[in-house]
Formats: structure tokens, sequence, C-alpha cells
């Protein structure tokens, strides 16, 4: 019995020695002469440091290990321009810091200007990333951080399975994709990422299961939106940036729904937050819609339903708000303003339906509200320094219109009636 006794612990004493084993750190080159065989010889828990330099190779990372990289700007992986493989490939669980990643496919500089000088008119969606893998895929529950992926020939990073995976710190510039792709399922965390350049949208989200976070990213300069959303995807939108892109900071088509909370759209090339054929339950709150050259925000496509509270709307070169056939929106505690011009600062086209409850309007403009759908305006404080304005009626209903006004205080506009 004691012999027996003895046996068992012994086995029980090694079992656990292995399961308590130290996670091992391989080094490349020092301990492998290349990334592949050193995580050829890892397993879940270990890290693989990779010295300064350029590797030509593209690996898949095994689940639970770390591939970290000495700098993001000293250590890289370069695919050459050739098409293939991802450059990274991202087990379950498992980890890309402090990398590099560039020429995984080609980067087509000519393709590139001409898109962006048509500010992506010419683009059609189908043609994303065809036949091309993205620069660095991240597996269920992965972690991509402080690299720089750029010069690829799709997608920079792209999340397509499901689980709660991270994707922060990075910069992603000028990839034939978006910079971050999300299209799996999973509370996906996108946060603190600059995606500058990119060839469709900085951050591009889609499908129904898509329900990422996207927190406190700076997206710059994209051919499409700063922020896009498509085909059902329900992404929360929280603290981004979103300025000078080619077409809106913020972009809803296909059935998206979005909520927005304290995001900054400024300078785009079109509208701030522009909503195409988006869905129903988008809620914009708290953000900063300013000097786009269009709309601030604009509603048009098949039709949904959007709240916007407590935003300023302001310095847009259009209208504030125009809002298409289809559409029910709610503007409650906005704060609307644009500076002289013709246009008017709200636009409510035939077959639309918009409510303006407690809501600060200042400008010039032909009208501060032109309205060929339904409008019920109430409580709002409506203000123009422009002397015209007082020979100018603040609501111009079209024939069809139906307009329900009350409480509102005009200051610089003929009232309704006169």
């Amino acid at each position: 019995m004691t012999a027996k006794r003895s046996s068992t612990a012994i086995a029980l004493f090694a079992a656990t020695a292995i399961h308590l084993a130290p996670a091992a750190e391989i080094r490349v080159p020092a301990d492998h002469p290349t990334i592949a065989a050193a995580l050829a010889a890892s397993t879940a828990g270990d890290q693989v440091i990779v010295a300064p330099g350029t590797y030509r190779e593209r690996v898949e990372v095994p689940p639970g290990v770390t591939l970290r990289g000495d700098r993001a700007e000293q250590t890289v992986l370069d695919g050459g321009g050739e098409p293939g493989p991802p450059g990274v490939t991202l087990g379950a669980k498992a980890t890309l810091a402090r990398f590099t990643v560039t020429g995984m496919g080609a980067y087509d500089d000519e393709r590139w200007n001409h898109h962006h000088a048509t500010q992506g008119n010419e683009q059609h969606h189908e043609d994303i990333g065809p036949g091309i893998s993205p620069a660095v895929v991240v597996g269920a529950g992965g972690a991509v951080t402080r690299c720089i992926v750029h010069h690829n020939g799709a997608a920079g990073i792209a999340l397509s399975g499901d689980g709660n995976s991270l994707v922060t710190q990075n910069r992603c510039y000028r990839n034939m994709g978006a910079g971050i792709s999300v299209t799996g399922s999973g509370k996906h965390q996108i946060r603190e990422n600059t995606c500058e350049e990119n060839f469709f949208a900085g951050i591009g989200t889609s499908g129904e299961d898509a329900r990422p976070d996207i927190i406190r990213n700076t997206c710059t300069g994209n051919i499409r939106a700063g922020i896009g959303a498509a085909e059902g995807a329900q992404p929360r939108l929280l603290s981004n940036r979103c300025e000078r892109n080619r077409r809106a900071g913020i972009g809803l088509r296909d059935g998206a729904v979005a909520e927005m909370d304290s995001n900054v759209c400024a300078e785009n090339a079109m509208a701030g937050i522009g909503f195409d054929g988006a869905g129903r339950g988008n809620v914009v709150t708290g953000s900063r819609i300013v000097n786009n050259a269009m709309a601030g925000v604009g509603f048009r496509g098949e039709g949904g339903e959007a709240t916007l509270q407590d935003n300023t709307i302001s310095g847009n070169k259009l209208v504030a708000a125009g809002i298409g056939e289809g559409w029910t929106v709610t503007f409650k505690g906005n704060t609307l303003a644009r500076e002289g011009g013709m246009p008017p600062l709200v636009m409510v086209f035939a077959g639309a339906v918009a409510t303006f409850t407690d809501n600060e309007l200042s400008g010039g403009g032909i009208t501060a509200f032109r309205v060929a759908g339904k409008l019920t305006a109430t409580g709002n404080t409506i203000t123009s320094e422009d002397p015209a304005t007082a020979r100018r009626q603040v609501f111009w209903a079209l024939e069809g219109a139906e307009l329900e006004t009350g409480d509102n205080t005009i200051r610089g506009w003929s009232p309704p009636g006169r």
C-alpha cells in the first residue's frame, strides 16, 4: 500500500509540475533562425521574441502564443508585394505585438490616387479585396497591439472569426482595403488605433453578426468613410475622431445600425455622418459634427430611423441636416448652426418624417426649415442675425407638406403666419 501511494503521489506531482511549468521565451534568431521555426517549437503560453530586422516570411501563430517584435519600426514582416496567404494568421487567443507588416499583396499607388481623386465614386463594394488575403488575420480571442500595418494589397487587420478579440494602438495606413475590417461575430474591441489613407474605410464592419466596440480611434484621409458599417452590422462607436475623409466621417448603409456617442466628425469631404439605407434604431449623442463640406448629417436611401440628442452640428457648408424619403428622425436638444449662404438649415424631403424638440438653431439661409415631408417642431429656439432673414419665413412648407409647430422662440426670421 505504501509503494502504491508513493507511485500515485509521484504521478500527481509530475502532472502538477508539467501544468505549472513556466512559459518559454523563444528568441529569433538566437534560438531559431526564422520566425516560422520558432513558432513551430512554441506551445500555448510561450512568447516568441524577434530581434530587429526584416523577415521575408508569412507566419501562423499557434493558439495562445505571443509573437512580439523588439520595436514595430524595426521589426518587419515584408511580403515583397507578392500575392499569397496573410502575413500573419493568429490562432485562437494568440497575440501579435510590435511588428510592421507590409507588402502582403500589391499596393497600387496609381489606383489609390485615382480613387482618392474621385472620392470613391467609382469603387464597387464587391471588389473589396477580391482573391487577396488581409495582411493580418485575427483568430477568436486574439490580439494585435502596437503594430504598423501599411501598403498591403487588401485589408490591414481583419477580424473574421468569433470571440472577443482586441485590436489596439496600431497604425494602419495605405492598405488596399480597410485599415481594420470586422466581419466576425462577437464583441470585438477596436481601440485607440490610427487608420489613415486606406483604400476603403479606415475601420469597416459588415454583416449582421458584427457588433464590435469601436472606441477612441482616429480615422483620417481614407477614401471612403473614416468608420463604415454595412450589411446589418451593429457597431458601438464611442469617442472616435473621423476627420478629412474623402466621403463621410461615419457612414452607415445597407441596414446597419449604430450607437454613437462623443464622436468628432469634422472636415470630411461629404457628410459628417451619412446614413444611406441604414436600419432602424440608430442613436447619435454628445458628438461634434462640424465643418464638413456637405451636410452635417445626411439621411438617404431606402429609409430608416434615427435619434440625435445633445450634439453640436455646426459650420457645415450646405445643410446642418438633410432628411430623405423614408426616414423617421428625431432631433432633441441639439445645437445646429451655419453661417450665411442660400441653403436652409434643415431640409425635410417628401416622404420623410422629422421631429425637432428643444433644439438651438442659428444662422442664415433661404429658410430655417424647408419642408416637403412631415415636420413637427416644438420648443426650439431659432435665431438669425442676417437682416435678410427678417423677410423670410422660418418654415417654408412646400405643396403636400405637413407642418406642426408650437412654443418655438423665433428671432430674426419672419414668424409663421406673416
